[in-house]
């Protein structure tokens, strides 16, 4: 079984947030939990290489690119790095406030942006497709439509449905975060799970709940928002891209 190498649970997790928490540095920073439960220290750290590189060969040079749940800027700043011009969205303002100043960041829900312009690539990463429920996917996917342009992409990623069907618990590294992800629950297509990420002498537990998303799910959502996928980027059918139906 291969591990994904970007190992982010997005979906529905239990854990209770820190409110109020300052997203400056040091002990602050290391207690800082986002709104879904991700350690904003963790995704400080974890490197993004790979997967901007697999973006990168998709889109056009020097693209507008909006990233959404960009977290702490991830991919966005290696994006930024090979000359994209990239705005990130995210709830947590503890994350964007990590952001660099060559990428805007904007704090809000996905489903509540209605952004003044369209992008040539719009990214929904993190496995936030796999949200549970058709509406709330429709939501995500409609963002995404509202902001892509007429001869743009949206770039998908999801958990492949057969490596999370035989998930129990696994254990990998994304650069020095060492990740434990379990899977149990099962009730139909739905699931849960937990995330355990070490950093040095750090530990969190992050709990959530999701959805498998295949390609029937998957294209009938697209269609929805007014996208069609065409194409499947990687040999799990983790990331796919789509365009616009208009």
């Amino acid at each position: 079984m291969t591990w994904p190498e970007d190992a982010e649970s997005a979906v529905e997790p239990v854990v209770e947030p820190v409110v109020g928490v300052p997203a400056g540095g040091g002990a602050d920073l290391a207690e800082a939990v986002a709104p879904d439960g991700s350690p904003v220290a963790v995704y400080l750290v974890a490197p993004g290489r790979d997967d901007a590189a697999l973006i990168d060969a998709e889109i056009p040079f020097s693209a507008s690119v909006l990233d959404l749940g960009c977290g702490a800027g991830r991919i966005a700043h290696q994006l930024a790095d090979l000359g994209h011009d990239v705005v990130g969205v995210d709830e947590s303002e503890a994350m964007i406030a990590q952001l660099r100043d060559d990428v805007e960041g904007v704090v809000t829900r996905i489903e509540d942006l209605d952004l003044p312009r369209r992008f040539d690539v719009v990214l929904l990463m993190s496995h936030l497709i796999n949200v549970i429920g058709r509406k709330r996917r429709h939501a995500l996917l409609a963002a995404c439509a509202r902001h892509v342009a007429a001869g743009g992409v949206v770039l998908v990623q999801r958990y492949p449905v057969g490596w999370l069907r035989n998930l129990d618990v696994q254990t990998g590294r994304i650069g020095d975060v060492e990740i434990t992800m379990s899977v149990a629950g099962w009730q139909a297509d739905t699931f849960s799970g937990e995330v355990v990420y070490r950093l040095g002498d750090r530990t969190w537990t992050q709990h959530f709940e999701g959805e498998a998303v295949d390609d029937e799910a998957l294209d009938e959502a697209l269609t929805q928002a007014g996208l069609h996928r065409d194409a499947q980027l990687d040999a799990a059918g983790s990331w796919v891209r789509a365009r616009p139906l208009r």
